[in-house]
């Protein structure tokens, strides 16, 4: 949400390139090797994005959750953050102390910028996200970010290297995936993915990546297609854990935190959440996935709020008749608004999708 690794879609001839290339990679296990030229169809302009598709923190100042105040990670969290000062890293010269060979810009946004970067240290190409001025809440907010991420080594997971403090810069690198975001591609392939076999490999994947979370107790509980990445070798990559949390911290799970078209009902009441949350989130990228809408559509907050608590989760056979019913089951369950009719573990939800006969 707050940062984009890899290349900026610069035209519809650039992403039919990517996925002809995807076509033609060497794919490695039987998640990606169906990764076809079945994926590059006919692309469409889409119009801007909304914030409702952003990971925002929702601060309820009544009981009654009556008024909300929101805030868009991807925009500063203080005026300090917004003063960039983009000569202290310059493209083409060293930064870290040589450590870092700047090689070109990757994105902006509201914290800074990600740069291509050479770690000579590593002697591997990197993403180097670069802060400016980032204030006591931000850098903890990193600080955890990068302690999760380095608890879960997975083929599925964007891996973590290091993190640094130069200037009053915090620096992180990590792994570089020359590849999109699934939210871009989505929206850059017509809305949804139209071959059922390649949705369901991406489900596996996703579903891969978020199991290594579990089985180090952490919950990412910001599940969306802008946190995914998916590489020219049709690897999927689930990235940013910048919100994520271990189970056992009762303080944090009171928060309303997350992407609101992604949102679990326990999110939005201010419940406990565990693992089952992001179940729910992952039905939801399933669901957008397969039926080229989120599940819920509203643009106004409260609306679309009170569609997660209370409307049922629309049926994708309905609109696509040649889905499987087993898709749609399996979406139906994951989000289950009381978490005790959801899957109970990923395993059980993972076993689903693996006995798919698509």
């Amino acid at each position: 949400s707050i940062y984009l690794l890899g290349e900026k879609l610069r035209d519809n001839e650039d992403l039919q390139d990517y996925l002809a290339k995807i076509s033609e990679g060497l794919l490695e296990d039987e998640y990606s090797r169906n990764l076809s030229k079945e994926f590059a169809t006919e692309i469409t302009n889409y119009s801007g994005d909304d914030s409702l598709n952003r990971s925002l923190v929702i601060d309820v100042e009544s009981e009654d959750s009556s008024h909300f105040v929101t805030q868009d990670l991807s925009q500063p969290l203080s005026a300090k953050a917004s003063a960039v000062e983009p000569d202290q890293v310059t493209i083409g010269q060293p930064f870290a102390e040589g450590r870092f060979n700047i090689i070109k810009e990757l994105g902006a946004g509201g914290m800074g910028m990600v740069y291509l970067a050479h770690d000579t240290g590593l002697d591997e190409t990197v993403a180097l996200k670069v802060l400016f001025q980032v204030d006591d809440n931000q850098q903890a907010l990193l600080k955890h970010e990068i302690k999760l991420a380095r608890m879960i080594t997975a083929r599925n997971v964007l891996r973590t290297y290091d993190y640094g403090v130069v200037n009053n810069q915090i620096y992180i690198s990590m792994e570089y995936i020359h590849g999109y975001d699934l939210h871009t591609l989505l929206q850059r392939s017509g809305g949804r993915i139209d071959n059922i076999r390649l949705g369901v490999i991406l489900a596996r994947q996703m579903s891969a990546a978020i199991a290594s979370a579990h089985e180090q107790g952490i919950v990412h509980r910001d599940i969306n297609p802008r946190n995914m990445m998916i590489s020219s070798q049709g690897i999927l990559k689930v990235m940013d854990f910048g919100l994520a949390l271990q189970v056992d911290n009762e303080q944090e799970t009171k928060k309303i935190i997350g992407t609101p078209y992604y949102m679990a009902p326990e999110q939005i009441m201010r419940q406990g959440i565990d693992e089952r949350t992001d179940i729910y989130q992952l039905g939801a990228v399933f669901y957008r996935i397969f039926a080229g809408t989120t599940p819920f559509k509203s643009i106004d907050l409260r609306e679309l709020l009170q569609s997660h608590l209370k409307d049922p989760v629309p049926k994708i056979c309905e609109k696509y008749p040649e889905m499987p019913m087993e898709i749609d089951l399996i979406v139906q369950r994951a989000m289950a608004k009381k978490p005790q009719d959801r899957y109970q573990g990923i395993q059980e939800l993972q076993a689903d999708l693996q006995g798919l006969n698509i």
